[in-house]
């Protein structure tokens, strides 16, 4: 029934709808009214009303954050003139579920529990202006709520987020305050992992070489990359914080794979005895822990014991993902295991594995939660499936009557792109905008309707190997994550224009809470160097369309080349009619995205061709040693010098053996045109010019481009391959090659032995 607001303004009067407007609230609520033309207002009046003491802790939390921007001190007490009334309504069917009225002298907010007043609470402050996020007092501002009426409850009751301090460590701080904003959104499970093969950051008393030796690494170059633990005492104070914010910390402990840091400290739970080393590169691992071996279920055992003693949650996450079984297979031990047990394959041995600890977990009073994996190698009933491989585990599990969460990696992997990948900061090679995040539907319609109650809910993950630090990790997550809990909370509501207008202001209370987000940056050019004629029109435009400041070249509006620098917004049209280096930022609220860069080059005309060549291939010149960045090539004494059909892969997983390479020649284009060019390589020159530069840095994803005018016939090329490991990834997992197509072709094509020429 759609909810009529009633206020008392001496008698109860109906509101006209004329007068109803709409609130800023993310995620949007269920049922809501509200008329603004009433209001409460914070003074010396108000108080709040608090009589059940399970929720006392709420109530001094919401004092607190209250005190720190409007400077007001409010009481807790039994009564008083404005009160500010929370109470747990045992009658409401969902434990989350709250009501909040807004009345001229009174405020009243209604729960299922202790959660469901927070959350109540939540939506109240966003209520407010948002200064409220404030942490200094803000003067001469309007502290004051729209008398409204909101009826609200989740749509799923597992709305996650995932961090994983184990690749780049997270210091508490920052999870703390991850806490803090997710629970403000009404996200309710922060997903805690906790060790990996790169490090291990959960204090096992029982076993002090877990932190003593698992929690740094020593990189190829030699440098050591110190990360760090949480001791139990830390982690359980921890898990109070987050209850108080009706957050759940789901705590997981990686297993039989992702263990080197594990195996490295106690490698006697190897199948090979060691010795092991913290891992230093990001990737699969080939180790596992041993299979076969009784001592490694109770080293397993000892660790959970210790971990369900910090954290009471029902769940409990064991990992089980990538696990390459070879080791299995030629370790005696683990095959001696699978002739007892008449299992057929390691898969099956790897299902028995998972069986096992989630018998040691229920003997802890816990359920176990895995990644879709353990449905490969035949989970029990009991298990939940984190599905993370599309959604293919997630329907499978919930088809055969298991409960499952949604973390799909093309939607719900926070560690992939959110804008273009010529101009956004690395990240992991998928591309996830806001949109996509906004309109995805967690329950599939391939899920039996009478199974669709198994989901129970989805999460969002954020991996951390190219997110070095907690500012980029809130870059990452927001505002990704807004839209994530309108997905998971709101039952009957997606609108995804009104969503960006409620993003507004949310984000401008982000920015007054001191958090980090995404701001989209001025998309439009194909490349950061783009060769010219005559002139060059050039489209900016952003994904939430904000106003955009340029500067190096003119508007087509005011003439081309007429004006060097403007602002505008949704859309830009420019002219490019002279040699110019193109600079833009989207800007919001006096925060500015970062700057993308794009050099225009006029140009007489296309590059001339080179004579005629009949010689296939390259010369190539080797150097072995660990080079930062290309800057001293001219001083390098090379080892070797030879000639190659082409760029050389030379592939080797196992020992990481550095060199420079450095290749010339020439490269055959079939006709005159505009040729996109990309490579992961350090640096590649044409025709003398050097057009991709990526010394020094991180190099995937083809992240750089040169959009270039080349006659027909034969062009020089200079190509420098760095093969070293840059901040935990080796340049060998990306083949050196040069990819190649014009302007009109759809697809780009690698440069093979037919088109280099010397």
């Amino acid at each position: 029934m759609k909810l009529k607001l009633l206020f008392v303004l001496g008698v109860i009067n109906l509101l006209c709808l004329s007068e109803l407007m709409g609130i800023d609230v993310i995620p949007h609520p269920w049922e809501y009214d509200v008329n603004p033309l009433y209001r409460y207002y914070f003074d010396d009046e108000s108080g709040v009303v608090c009589r059940q003491k399970e929720l006392l802790p709420v109530a001094e939390l919401f004092v607190e954050n209250i005190k720190k921007s409007t400077g007001l001190e409010l009481p807790i007490v039994k009564r008083c003139k404005k009160p500010i009334i929370l109470k747990i309504d045992k009658r409401k069917s969902d434990a989350e579920a709250y009501t909040l009225f807004i009345y001229t002298d009174a405020v009243e907010v209604f729960g299922g529990s202790a959660a469901g007043v927070y959350y109540g609470l939540q939506t109240l402050m966003q209520m407010l202006p948002p200064e409220i996020e404030c942490d200094t007092v803000v003067n001469g501002q309007d502290w004051s709520l729209p008398i409204a009426v909101v009826d609200d409850y989740p749509r799923f009751r597992y709305r996650g987020m995932h961090v994983d301090p184990c690749r780049h460590f997270m210091p508490l701080e920052h999870i703390r305050k991850q806490v803090d904003w997710m629970s403000k959104f009404k996200m309710n499970r922060l997903h805690l992992h906790l060790t990996d093969d790169q490090m291990w950051t959960f204090e096992v008393k029982k076993y002090p070489l877990l932190t003593e030796i698992g929690t740094w690494r020593t990189n190829v170059d030699g440098s050591v990359y110190r990360g760090g633990y949480f001791t139990q005492e830390e982690l359980k104070e921890l898990v109070e914080y987050a209850k108080v914010r009706g957050v759940t910390i789901v705590p997981e402990i990686e297993m039989p794979g992702h263990a080197m840091a594990a195996l490295a400290a106690y490698p006697e739970y190897g199948c090979t005895g060691g010795p092991y080393e913290v891992r230093t590169t990001w990737g699969v691992e080939e180790h596992l822990l041993c299979a076969g071996n009784d001592s490694v279920f109770q080293f397993v055992e000892d660790i959970l014991t210790e971990l369900t003693a910090v954290f009471p949650s029902e769940y409990i996450h064991i990992g089980g993902d990538e696990c390459p079984t070879n080791i299995w297979h030629e370790c005696p031990r683990c095959q001696a295991r699978m002739q007892a047990e008449g299992l057929q394959t390691e898969v099956e041995l790897h299902g028995y594995f998972i069986r096992r600890v989630e018998q040691i977990l229920h003997k802890l009073g816990r359920k176990m939660i895995g990644w879709d994996e353990i449905l490969d190698g035949g989970a029990s009933q009991s298990a939940t499936v984190m599905s993370w491989r599309g959604d293919k585990g997630g329907i499978k599990a919930a088809n055969q009557g298991n409960q499952a969460i949604m973390t799909p990696w093309d939607v719900c992997y926070f560690d992939h792109y959110q804008g273009s990948k010529l101009f956004e900061p690395m990240a992991q090679s998928g591309f996830l905008p806001l949109e996509k995040v906004y309109g995805w539907e967690p329950i599939s319609k391939e899920i039996a309707p009478e199974n669709r109650d198994k989901i129970l809910g989805g999460q969002a993950n954020l991996w951390s190997e190219y997110i070095p630090d907690a500012k980029h990790a809130e870059y990452m997550i927001y505002p990704r994550l807004l839209a994530l809990s309108e997905v998971l909370w709101a039952t009957d509501y997606r609108n995804y224009d009104n969503f960006r207008e409620r993003l507004k202001t949310v984000q401008k209370r982000l920015d007054c809470g001191g958090v980090n987000y995404h701001l989209p940056l001025p998309e439009g050019p194909e490349a950061q160097y783009v060769e010219f004629v005559d002139s060059v029109e050039v489209i900016l435009s952003n994904s939430l369309g904000y106003e955009m400041f340029y500067e190096g070249v003119g508007s087509r509006e005011q003439g081309a080349g007429s004006k060097e620098q403007g602002v505008g917004s949704r859309e830009l049209e420019l002219c490019v009619v002279n040699s110019a280096l193109l600079k833009s930022y989207v800007t919001f609220n006096g925060r500015n995205s970062d700057t993308i860069e794009v050099y225009y080059n006029k140009v007489a005309t296309p590059h001339p061709a080179a004579k005629h060549l009949s010689h296939n291939g390259l010369y190539r010149q080797r150097a072995y040693g660990y080079f930062h960045n290309t800057d001293s090539l001219d001083y390098v004494k090379f080892d070797v010098t030879d000639l190659v059909d082409s760029l050389v892969y030379d592939y080797n997983d196992s020992y990481f053996e550095p060199w420079i390479e450095v290749y010339q020649g020439y490269v055959k284009v079939d006709s005159t045109a505009r040729y996109l060019i990309t490579t992961d390589l350090e640096e590649l020159w044409v025709d003398d010019i050097r057009i991709i530069n990526n010394s020094g840095k991180l190099k995937r994803n083809q992240t750089q481009r040169a959009l270039m005018l080349l006659e027909e016939g034969f062009h020089s090329i200079k190509a420098v391959y760095n093969n070293c490991v840059n901040d935990g990834f080796p340049a060998h997992w990306r083949k050196p090659e040069i990819r190649i197509k014009t302007q009109e072709e759809e697809k780009f094509r690698v440069l093979g032995p037919g088109d280099f020429y010397r």
